[in-house]
């Protein structure tokens, strides 16, 4: 399609080329019309210039010898003057002026006769020298006149004009010649300069693979053919991890690696949609579904190695079948049913259902209860659940969780997150958590991760007055978020510690709390924890409270 559209710009510019030729032919002739024409208005005010100055000369000389009238002579003097007055401004004589010295010509004439002007209008001219020597002055310009009007008017000097102006036409050609030549390579340049573009713009530069516009086309066509049977569309799991324990370049590493594997696989039908988000499309000349699906687990199964570590990798699948989708829709079902598989500790392959539409919807209405909700036009349709804990020194402190109203199943903090709603939800909560609760206890907020402690402390107005503690699994360099956990008075909990937990704290992390994931880990690392000054929390199931 778009060779088609160059093609069309290459052809465009060629009749453009010829259309500009035929034109210039035509305005050659047209040219040449002009020049005649205007050599044809040049020879009339010449002649009538010659033709009234000789006719005066000749009246003149009647006058003098007694056998004209003043009369006769008064009107010829006037037609003279005007002509030649009209001559020496009119823009239509006013190149022919600047040849040959004509213009000076007529200039000095006109000076003569307005000499006589005086005695004209007095109407007797006096007989004497002056008289002769003007007569004669006005009929040596006169001669002049002829003699330079002859010589502009001649065929030498209009075929001399004529093939100027042929001249300047054929060099207008030559470079039309050259703007076509210049033009085809600039458009052959483009066409292949633009050509590389679709390709590149089809291309993820990481990894070499097709992005997401190259799969939603090839995906279309592949439909339109009939010769899909199935898209899948996955994941790394803990690839973020990877990113934030051992530097982007190796994730970008491992990025690559699965990249060309799933190349040698599937070839061209492998896609990088972004981050660690891969798709593959499955056609129909590949055997049975299932049995493919394991060997895209299997392959995407198997021990990254570098000089700095090793781990084992696996990934999470969503499947859409073939049935009769457009490449949209297909492609929204599997990122749908990995998102399933996502949310699923235990499960590394998940196949598109019609129900997870109907979650979907779900999802959005609940969405649409919150920003609702948060206008002030609706109730809160969350409830907060609190759950005692205790830091291993006799204190205690509430644990938030939140639930929907109306199914009593828990709301995400992760869900929040995508839905862009985590801190204005989370400061209404604590707004309200404050206004009932005025015991003193800390209030510990489990998050998932990093990036929601920065946008619960973003809607946070001034420091709480309730004690609050921000629970995150573990923690990365990052002096903004720092400097606004002091700012609010924030304290924080881990649920992993480790090597790089002294120098958190030696940081100035506000780290107080640890609470283990497990019995194991909490029997494991208590050593650790006591020598940093972490209390333990430890959960009082027996004790809990429900606020609406």
């Amino acid at each position: 399609m778009g060779l088609s559209r160059h093609k069309l710009l290459l052809v465009a510019v060629s009749l453009l080329f010829l259309f500009s030729s035929g034109s210039s032919l035509y305005l050659q002739h047209r040219q040449e019309q002009q020049v005649d024409t205007f050599y044809r208005n040049i020879h009339w005010n010449i002649s009538q210039v010659m033709l009234d100055s000789q006719r005066f000369l000749y009246d003149l000389q009647l006058y003098r010898a007694g056998r004209l009238a003043m009369e006769t002579l008064s009107l010829d003097y006037d037609l003279l003057w005007n002509r030649l007055d009209i001559f020496l401004v009119s823009s239509e004589t006013a190149e022919v002026r600047q040849r040959h010295g004509l213009g000076k010509t007529l200039a000095r004439l006109f000076d003569l006769i307005r000499q006589l002007e005086p005695q004209m209008e007095a109407g007797q001219l006096q007989e004497g020298g002056q008289l002769t020597r003007l007569q004669t002055e006005i009929a040596s310009q006169t001669r002049r006149i002829e003699q330079i009007g002859e010589q502009i008017l001649s065929g030498h000097e209009r075929e001399h004009s004529v093939n100027q102006l042929r001249n300047s036409l054929l060099w207008l050609q030559i470079w039309q010649l050259i703007l076509l030549l210049t033009g085809s390579a600039l458009v052959a340049a483009l066409i292949r300069a633009n050509l590389e573009n679709l390709r590149l713009a089809r291309l993820d530069p990481l990894t070499q693979l097709g992005n997401r516009r190259a799969l939603q086309e090839q995906l279309a066509n592949t439909l339109q053919m009939g010769m899909a049977s199935a898209l899948v569309v996955l994941d790394l799991k803990r690839f973020k991890q990877v990113n934030d324990l051992l530097g982007y370049q190796i994730g970008d590493r491992l990025l690559q690696t699965v990249a060309n594997k799933l190349q040698q696989a599937h070839g061209s039908h492998a896609y990088r949609l972004g981050g660690d988000e891969f798709a593959v499309v499955l056609t129909t000349r590949e055997g049975g579904l299932e049995a493919r699906i394991d060997a895209l687990v299997s392959l995407l199964h198997f021990e990254f190695v570098t000089r700095e570590c090793s781990f084992e990798l696996a990934c999470r699948l969503g499947v859409a079948r073939v049935t009769k989708q457009d490449a949209d829709r297909l492609l929204d079902q599997a990122i749908l049913a990995l998102n399933q598989a996502k949310r699923s500790v235990d499960v590394s392959v998940c196949w598109f259902e019609p129900a997870m539409l109907q979650q979907l919807q779900l999802s959005q209405q609940q969405l649409d209860l919150l920003r609702n909700w948060l206008a002030g036009r609706d109730p809160a349709p969350l409830r907060v659940a609190l759950q005692e804990l205790t830091d291993g020194q006799g204190n205690v402190m509430w644990q938030l969780a939140l639930e929907w109203h109306d199914q009593g199943t828990p709301c995400e903090m992760r869900w929040l997150q995508e839905c862009g709603v985590l801190g204005p939800v989370l400061a209404r909560v604590l707004q309200a958590h404050e206004a009932r609760h005025a015991d003193g206890r800390v209030l510990l907020v489990s998050l998932d991760n990093q990036a929601q402690l920065a946008h619960v402390l973003a809607h946070l107005s001034g420091a709480p007055r309730t004690p609050l503690a921000l629970l995150v699994p573990t923690l990365q360099p990052d002096a903004l978020l720092l400097a606004g956990l002091r700012q609010q008075g924030c304290t924080l909990a881990l649920r992993e510690i480790g090597s790089q937990t002294p120098v958190q704290l030696a940081a100035g992390w506000p780290v107080r709390y640890w609470l283990p994931q497990g019995d194991e880990d909490g029997e494991l690392l208590q050593p650790l924890a006591q020598r940093l000054g972490l209390l333990q929390l430890r959960p009082q199931p027996a004790q809990s409270a429900d606020q609406g």
